[in-house]
């Protein structure tokens, strides 16, 4: 079949609804299939992890020592074989939490009898008992914080044994003494090389926000191993050093991606690309067009890094962050998500504009500055991925995309226009950039604040503020756009795309969630997109054929 008999079959009103059927039986027995392969893998790759999990999890959340020691006194009793197992698979820092609640319960000889059928090394049992020396000796006042004669002695002795700055640390913890504390953990780690009291003191002044004593190891090599890209961001921003955090946010975004997730996110955001080009009526021009919508949607990948910084930057500088009550949220999603977002994407447009003013093309501005935000929406989908569980956020992948390239779009537009008239213009591109940073936050701020468990009038409110932007972005395109029969149709491929993004979603769901909880999740986004399409088809006519 030539391009010509295709393009003219995708007028066709049956091959739409044959497209929107024949998805939803492949939704439905794909999702099942899913599951079956996923359960029939977890199956054969992890036979008894779950088990373990299982058996050994209230023992490890709610940990009673004195059943502990009884069951690893009768070694001849199965559970005691089991657990001894279990904790042979611990990691050494998981084996030091169990250390330290046994040596604060137990006298001298329960010790005794845990290093012998543990068969614990000398230096795990001199923690033990250091332990034991540490929690007999702390005062009964909780704000006489000075240091016990049993510990200072520790302190005294020539040479200074192994773990001695470490039990002082954890006195002087205890008592929210901070900068003692740290200061122990830090002797500890400089005299022994003790990567566990590194440990102690990456946590510490994490939690404390001592960045000024970050600034002595941020640099130290036997620290390295211990911090990740976003923590050497956030002590550097911390201590100011803007220049640094800059030059560091693209390790953070892009030094770590899923390829998995990336070639999620490409076939998604592949069809609303496709979408955008022909609805921008290229002509001849189709080779140029397609150029400059990559050019387009590689910008909107870079203006993440931009946006990331700016986010770092709020934080840190103005202090804003999320806080619990409704307005501060609202704060949080306007002045700070809405705006560094649809800034940097703006800012990233600019470099289009040139090319784009130089012909009074209103529908080429506005579908090519929105290819701005697809890019966008493309990259923080990886983004999100990193930070939330997937199947939270699988939704997204449908509505992100629309809201990021429709804004980013408009306000694109307008910027070209302003370009060409800047008197003229200049109130409506502030009226235009307010309305999207407004709109983006009021997105988010409905999506925190409303519990889906709510009212279903108030559970859809995110959606109702997204159509709002869907209708004016559609709006948009019919002022511009000439009716033509000619090329590929709309409708077709709209269809196609929204049909194929939600296939994947429930499928990927379905693998993490199980198929009823995959429907269950998706749903609202579903009825979304069906709405949505409802709303392209009237204002972007094309006559379809049966």
């Amino acid at each position: 079949m030539g391009h010509a008999q295709w393009s003219d079959k995708s007028y066709s009103r049956r091959l739409l609804w044959q497209i929107v059927i024949g998805s939803f039986i492949l939704a439905i027995a794909g999702a099942y299939a899913v599951d079956f392969v996923h359960q029939r893998w977890t199956e054969d790759h992890h036979p008894d992890i779950d088990l373990l999990n299982e058996q050994f999890r209230q023992a490890i959340e709610q940990f009673d020592p004195s059943i502990f020691l009884l069951s690893i006194a009768r070694p001849e009793q199965e559970t005691s074989q089991s657990l001894i197992t279990f904790l042979t698979k611990l990691s050494p820092d998981e084996m030091c939490l169990w250390l330290e609640h046994i040596a604060r319960h137990h006298n001298d000889q329960d010790l005794k009898l845990i290093k012998s059928i543990m068969v614990l090394d000398d230096g795990a049992y001199e923690y033990l008992k250091l332990y034991r020396a540490l929690w007999t000796s702390l005062p009964i006042k909780p704000h006489d914080a000075t240091l016990p004669v049993q510990l200072g002695q520790l302190l005294e002795a020539d040479p200074i044994s192994r773990y001695a700055h470490f039990a002082v640390g954890v006195y002087w913890l205890h008592h929210h003494q901070i900068d003692p504390a740290i200061e122990a953990y830090w002797a500890e780690a400089e005299q022994y090389d003790a990567d566990y009291a590194r440990e102690q003191v990456v946590t510490i002044c994490f939690a404390y926000e001592r960045y000024d004593a970050m600034a002595k190891w941020v640099s130290d090599p036997s620290y390295q191993p211990l911090l990740t890209e976003h923590d050497r961001i956030v002590i550097h921003a911390g201590n100011g050093n803007w220049w640094v955090v800059f030059w560091r946010v693209p390790i953070l975004v892009w030094g770590d991606v899923s390829p998995y997730l990336a070639v999620l996110s490409l076939i998604v955001g592949s069809f609303w690309f496709v979408f955008l080009i022909l609805a921008s009526q290229p002509g001849d021009a189709l080779p140029r067009r397609i150029g400059l919508g990559i050019a387009a949607v590689c910008l909107g990948i870079l203006s993440v890094w931009p946006t990331i910084f700016m986010a770092i930057w709020q934080e840190y500088a103005w202090g804003l962050i999320e806080g619990e009550t409704p307005i501060s949220k609202v704060l949080f999603y306007i002045l700070g998500v809405g705006l560094r977002e649809e800034l940097a994407k703006a800012l990233l447009v600019l470099p289009l504009v040139p090319w784009l003013a130089k012909r009074d093309d209103g529908l080429c501005m506005l579908l090519i500055s929105a290819c701005v935000g697809l890019g966008f929406a493309v990259e923080e989908n990886m983004q999100y991925y990193d930070r939330f569980e997937m199947g939270s956020i699988a939704g997204r992948f449908l509505t992100a995309n629309i809201m990021h390239m429709m804004l980013t779009g408009w306000v694109g537009m307008e910027l070209c226009w302003l370009w060409r008239y800047p008197r003229k213009r200049a109130v409506e591109f502030v009226s235009v950039f307010a309305l999207a940073v407004i709109g983006h936050g009021a997105y988010d701020v409905a999506f925190d604040l409303v519990d889906p468990q709510d009212m279903f009038l108030m559970s859809i409110a995110p959606y109702v503020i997204l159509l709002l932007i869907v209708y004016r972005f559609f709006h948009l395109i019919r002022s511009y756009r000439q009716p033509s029969q000619q090329g590929v149709s709309l409708m077709f491929v709209y269809t196609l795309g929204v049909c194929v993004s939600g296939l994947v979603m429930v499928w990927l769901q379905s693998w993490l969630l199980g198929p009823a909880e995959a429907f269950t999740t998706i749903s609202q986004e579903v009825m979304f997109m069906g709405i949505m399409s409802v709303v392209m088809f009237q204002q972007i006519p094309q006559s379809l054929r049966d």
